[in-house]
This record gives C-alpha cells, structure tokens and sequence, in this order.
C-alpha cells in the first residue's frame, strides 16, 4: 500500500498568524533567526533530520491536522514548551479549532497520568489561550 503524500494546505501563513497573536509573532521570529543559523551551518545530519521532520507531517493516511494535534500532545507529555507553541501554530494555520486543541491536551494530561505532565498541560493550555484568544 503506497499512500501518496502532499504539502497540507494551509488556511493562514506564518504571517498572518504573527498579525493575531504577539505571542505566535515573537516564537515565529526566533524560530526564522534559528532556522537561518542551523542552514549556515551546513550540517547533513540536521538537513536529514529537518526532512524527516517535514516528511513526517504532510498529507497522508492521517490528515496532517491530526498529525500536529498528536505532535502538541507529544510535546506537553515532554513538557517541551517551544514544540507546544509550534504545535499549536502549526495546527491553528491547518484550521484546528481551539476547543480541539484544548480537548487534545486532556489526552496529555490522562495519559501522562497525574503527576508528570499537570504542569505542562495547564502551561499548554495557557499557551493556547495565549496565543489563540476566543476570536480566533
């Protein structure tokens, strides 16, 4: 079975959802200034990585929507803040709602069980109210 992959679409740019959100504009920013040091460096170990990465979250059998709402429940388990703001961008450009969002970090918070990722969720979800406000 070779199911064929494809770019997902997106319903907003980077830039549109750095105009709503200083939060969103700020980790943008940083990430482009990282992203331009780590290609300077020329590094193939990390261009294969940086491939797998985005071959991992095109169109496939699972929508890349749900790619990216598995990736921010990953993320909060590991209670890695920046793949939280990613992961929460990346869906939102993809049209995930915010309620999704949220109801995906309670799959966090019972897989991880009480005492692990509470924390992070909570800081997860803070980060969904942050940088997507009820009107967006």
């Amino acid at each position: 079975m070779n199911t064929e992959r494809k770019e997902p679409t997106y319903l907003y740019t980077d830039d549109q959802v750095a105009e709503r959100s200083a939060i969103a504009r700020q980790f943008i920013e940083t990430r482009r200034k990282l992203n331009t040091i780590v290609d300077a460096a020329d590094n193939y170990l990390v261009k294969r990585f940086y491939n797998i990465d985005h071959n991992t979250y095109l169109e496939g059998v699972i929508p890349a929507k749900y790619k990216e709402l598995m990736g921010l429940v990953v993320s909060a388990g590991l209670r890695c803040d920046d793949c939280i703001y990613y992961h929460v961008i990346q869906s939102y450009r993809l049209g995930v709602t915010r309620q999704e969002q949220e109801e995906s970090l309670n799959v966090a918070l019972v897989v991880g069980g009480r005492s692990r990722p509470i924390g992070c969720v909570v800081t997860a979800v803070g980060r969904v109210v942050r940088v997507r406000p009820a009107s967006l």
